[in-house]
């Protein structure tokens, strides 16, 4: 009877320590991805901190607009002889409440 042995070399290709190059292939795959997220990490939090900024500066002229608009009208308002009339005690002030 014959026995069946193996061929010593199969390919070329499996003649590479496999350990070795799949180690290098990951360290440069995560030494790529930490970098990767590091730089972009780093713009994120830039963009965050510009945005927040624009948004608070935003709202200050906003308020800004709306405290200055309600001044105004206070004022406006506070020439009105009919508003003047409502706060007095009088027959008239109920009448013009």
């Amino acid at each position: 009877m014959r026995r069946f042995s193996l061929p010593s070399r199969l390919s070329p290709a499996l003649d590479l320590p496999l350990l070795p190059v799949m180690t290098a292939v990951f360290l440069g795959v995560l030494l790529s991805t930490l970098v990767a997220y590091l730089y972009t990490r780093h713009t994120v939090q830039d963009l965050a901190e510009q945005r927040m900024t624009q948004d608070l500066l935003h709202l200050d002229r906003a308020l800004d607009a709306r405290t200055k608009s309600m001044f105004y009208h206070l004022e406006l308002l506070g020439g009105e002889e009919m508003i003047r009339l409502t706060l007095e005690d009088s027959y008239l002030g109920q009448s013009a409440r």
